[in-house]
């Protein structure tokens, strides 16, 4: 069958619509009833991808609906016959909306709008619609077509504006779009056609007056028309002015555009003037039987337009086959996936078998699944074709991909939909290849790597958090740390809640994993923040840094084991003097005639300022050997410098001068006292590298705010604020510029092999910016020396808090209760002595046992003082545990001779409660209970 004898048949059974009603199945229990009794027009209908509903203007009731309805609600069609339209919209009031419409204008076209889908879900719909009588009532016949997808692809239109323009300027044929007649673009073929420029079309406020005034009001219709949904020609013939006043003949094809978001009218026009002068004699001699030649042609191209621009205006390849599997009709698009066969051999033409379609593509090799296996592949694909499952997608050889759609309708026919999904899958492809890749190379790397969702629960990990879990990434997705590490993992929950409001988190911490191992790792939380702001989970790098931390250590302990022979000298010369000091001051309090009140005091005070000399002097031998933790303490910087330099000299050597420069009103700094000398120590021997043939070392502190003009010159972050500064300075042979850039990068040294491992600047680097948060700067020229500072942040004693913030201290309760407890009973009799000066009560007892005896419910203290290591058997540490499990509120000090240090080595944890190292001063231990009681 002929195009041309379809469009005939299609109209007598147009004719045959109001003489035979289609009656409804009989399971409806509204028996509606239908006009539509079509065969190949009703095949194209019921099995359209366009949804076709007719409803009731009364009620809204649903009398009849196409398989493409179906399709679109995704239920069968019967079960939407009898269901009011308003309950199929997302918004209710949308039907009134184009009841209205089709009162005022007798129809609409191409609105836009979302409808809610049988189970709930929406869907983005293009619905035209116009007014029809139906069983002699009035109803709405209205087609929609789901542009869900072609929403989403709106966007990629407008990135092809700009290649559309550059086409549209560069053709040989005019172009024209306009609005109301008003142009919105036009290329230069088209103006130069009617003798105008560019610009002066672009001036007009219609083209109307271009066209020749006979032409006018049809050249207007035709704009309505289409405008309203109604049918026009899309290539027709008219004539048009010249700026000289010649009737020019144009050729045009006109097509509804979307421009800015509303209707415009598109014109591609040829001249055709020269050929219709042509034409013009022979049209003199034919006129009677070209006007009905032409007549019937328009009516034919009328027809044929409504049924073509049905099937072309589409995008996906559309063909119909009848109930022999031969081809009836299909598009461009449909030809488009065989185009050798199509366009080069013309095989796919009305007629051919479905059968025959497949097997040429599967022998010419086109498609993928057909290679080696054509008979196979013919058998299954033939199966498919006669009982369709649904959608599926293959390739072709040539590299294209291939959604296929097929659907039998009533009549035994086959519609057959294919899209060309290339791009789609190409897509989804090197996306997959993508994440490959990228799995990859994360799993390949030697640290833990994670992704956490807002609920803290796993997203994703690699290989090495795995392997350090112990468990498959499929047990670990979905878990929440917790569930993996225990209580451990309760421990950085304040960390983990920081990065979820968007702070980048990077901490140190020692933990147990489940493989075994405990490891020293470097923990950085970044938050992943979406456009909106808002935190949408975390990613996590946990970095193994044992093995970076026992070099460290090694190197620390070896520096200091290198300063302790050059330094051993000089604490014994010290050693000497202070004994001295001692004895001979001791011997002056023995003899008889010294009775002078003043200067007994004065050798007593001279005795004792030795003895804590003493004591100053092992506890940095102790630092030099000792194992390293950080402790920090707020101290007085300028002291600490004060107590370094004393070792510096013997280590610095006589060719060296060490000076000083520290103001009495310096600030206190919360840093840990023995990093900070050891910080210090390694600034020097650096210094001294520099200085081979001699020099000076100056150590100066100042008290400095650091403001928005240091922090915009530093290429780190800065906090603003109040900072204790430390400069060493030297001058001896300072840096290259190159050397200053990677000064604290680990194992960067710039010294013979052997002389040195190239840690010590990053070591400090890491005790002023990590450990107590401060920075750290180097000014350097070669030749003229260098000077590294360290900044350290400000800190508030304790009692300066309590008076800012009007807080009492412990003085001002009613002489709270100490319980002390110590073996020795000459210092417990100075210790008592020193607590009821400073306004306490005290109970005192030698052991634990006894202590423990004193405790009972009529006796409660608030602070126990106890030695650590105490005769019975029980230690100090025991006490404090039995005496805070029966009076919770009660607080803990303890005394030991021993250094922090020999403490922890021997099993008590570090900073479980506070320290006082023997021998201290009554001073520190008046301030130690008076920071107990203010906490």
């Amino acid at each position: 069958m002929t195009k041309a004898q379809l469009i005939d048949e299609l109209l007598s059974l147009e004719r045959e619509v109001q003489k035979e009603p289609r009656v409804g199945t009989p399971d409806e229990p509204n028996n509606l009833s239908s006009p539509i009794n079509t065969e190949h027009l009703g095949a194209i209908i019921d099995t359209a991808p366009i949804a076709i509903f007719i409803s009731r203007i009364a009620d809204g009731t649903v009398v009849y609906c196409n398989g493409g309805a179906g399709d679109l609600h995704g239920v069968r069609p019967e079960s939407l016959i009898g269901r009011n339209v308003a309950e199929f919209y997302a918004c209710p009031d949308e039907r009134k909306k184009l009841i209205e419409e089709l009162n005022n204008s007798g129809g609409f076209h191409g609105r836009e709008m979302e409808i809610q889908r049988w189970d709930g879900t929406a869907r983005w719909v293009s619905i035209s619609g116009r007014f029809i009588d139906f069983a002699g009532k009035p109803a709405l016949l209205s087609a929609l077509l789901d542009i869900t997808e072609s929403k989403a692809a709106q966007q990629a239109l407008i990135g092809s504006e700009v290649r559309f323009r550059h086409l549209v300027e560069g053709s040989i044929e005019g172009i024209l779009v306009h609005r109301d007649h008003k142009p919105i673009l036009v290329n230069e073929a088209w103006a130069s056609m009617h003798g105008y420029s560019v610009e002066e079309v672009l001036a007009m406020a219609s083209v109307v007056p271009l066209m020749a005034p006979h032409e006018q009001e049809r050249m207007v219709t035709y704009k309505s028309q289409r405008l309203r949904g109604q049918s026009a020609p899309r290539r027709y013939e008219y004539q048009a002015l010249h700026k000289n006043g010649d009737l020019l003949w144009m050729e045009n094809l006109v097509s509804i555009v979307t421009w800015d978001g509303a209707p415009a009218v598109q014109s591609t026009i040829i001249d055709v003037t020269e050929r219709k002068h042509a034409e013009e004699a022979l049209r003199h001699a034919n006129d009677a039987l070209e006007d009905r030649v032409k007549e019937r042609t328009d009516e034919l191209r009328e027809k044929e337009a409504q049924l073509g621009d049905a099937i072309t205006a589409i995008s996906e390849g559309f063909a119909l086959y009848d109930e022999n599997d031969r081809l009836v009709l299909c598009n461009d698009q449909y030809r488009d996936a065989f185009p050798n066969l199509a366009k080069v051999e013309n095989l796919i033409v009305p007629g051919m078998t479905f059968e025959r379609f497949v097997r040429e593509g599967a022998e010419r090799g086109l498609v993928t699944a057909a290679i080696g296996r054509v008979e196979e592949y013919v058998a299954e694909r033939m199966a498919r074709f006669h009982y369709p499952t649904g959608t599926f997608d293959y390739s072709q050889t040539r590299g294209s991909w291939i959604r296929s759609s097929e659907r039998k309708t009533a009549q035994g026919r086959t519609v057959c939909i294919r899209s060309d999904i290339t791009e789609f899958k190409l897509a989804e492809m090197a996306l997959r290849e993508s994440e490959r890749q990228l799995r990859l190379i994360v799993d390949s790397l030697p640290v833990l790597i994670a992704y956490l969702d807002a609920d803290f629960r796993f997203v994703m990990i690699n290989k090495t958090g795995t392997e350090w879990y112990k468990r498959t990434e499929e047990e670990i997705i979905g878990k929440h740390p917790k569930d993996i590490l225990g209580f451990e993992a309760k421990l950085w929950r304040d960390k983990r809640k920081e990065a979820l409001h968007g702070k980048e988190i990077t901490y140190e911490t020692t933990i147990n994993f489940p493989d075994g191992a405990k490891r020293e790792t470097r923990v950085i939380y970044v938050p992943n923040i979406s456009e909106n702001g808002n935190v949408d989970g975390m990613f996590v790098l946990n970095e193994d840094v044992t093995q970076i931390k026992l070099v460290q250590e090694q190197l620390r302990r070896s520096q200091k084991l290198e300063a302790v022979g050059q330094v051993t000298g000089g604490v014994a010369h010290e050693f000497n003097n202070l004994l001295m000091v001692i004895t001979g001051n001791l011997e002056l309090l023995l003899e008889d005639d010294m009775q002078d009140l003043e200067e007994t005091r004065a050798v007593a005070e001279r005795v004792l300022k030795s003895a804590f000399r003493g004591k100053d002097l092992t506890s940095r031998l102790l630092s030099y050997t000792g194992n390293p933790f950080n402790r920090p303490e707020i101290i007085d910087v300028g002291q600490a410098v004060l107590g370094t330099t004393e070792l510096l000299q013997p280590l610095l050597g006589e060719t060296i001068k060490v000076l000083t420069e520290i103001p009495n009103n310096l600030w206190r700094s919360n840093i840990d006292p023995s990093e900070f000398e050891n910080a210090l120590t390694n600034l020097a021997i650096n210094a001294r590298d520099a200085m081979r043939e001699g020099g000076e070392l100056t150590i100066t502190c100042a008290n400095t705010t650091l403001d928005d003009v240091f922090a915009r010159n530093r290429p780190y972050s800065v906090k603003t604020g109040d900072y204790v500064s430390v400069a060493v300075r030297d001058n001896g042979t300072g840096m290259r510029p190159g050397v200053v850039d990677q000064a604290f990068d680990p194992f960067y040294t710039t010294k013979d092999v052997g002389k040195g491992a190239g840690l010590g600047l990053s070591m400090v680097y890491g005790f002023v910016h990590r450990q107590s948060g401060g920075y750290i700067d180097i000014a350097t020229k070669e030749g003229r020396g260098t000077t590294v500072t360290l900044y350290f942040p400000r800190s508030t004693p304790v009692n300066e808090k309590r008076k800012a913030d009007g807080s009492n201290n412990a003085l001002a309760h009613d002489r709270p209760v100490i319980l002390l407890v110590e073996d020795d009973a000459d210092l417990r009799h100075m210790l008592v002595r020193t607590i009821k000066s400073s306004d306490y009560n005290v109970i005192q007892a030698v052991d634990a046992i006894s202590a423990l005896s004193m405790l009972d419910p009529s006796q409660e203290i608030d602070l126990l003082l106890s030695d650590v290591v105490l005769p019975g058997g029980m230690s100090g540490i025991d006490l404090a545990e039995k005496v805070q499990a029966n009076q919770p509120n009660a607080k803990i000090i303890l005394i030991s001779g021993y250094a922090k240090e020999e403490l922890v080595a021997k099993g008590i944890p570090e900073n479980r409660y506070p320290l006082l190292s023997k021998p201290f001063r009554r001073r520190e231990l008046t301030a130690a209970l008076e920071a107990a009681f203010a906490d």
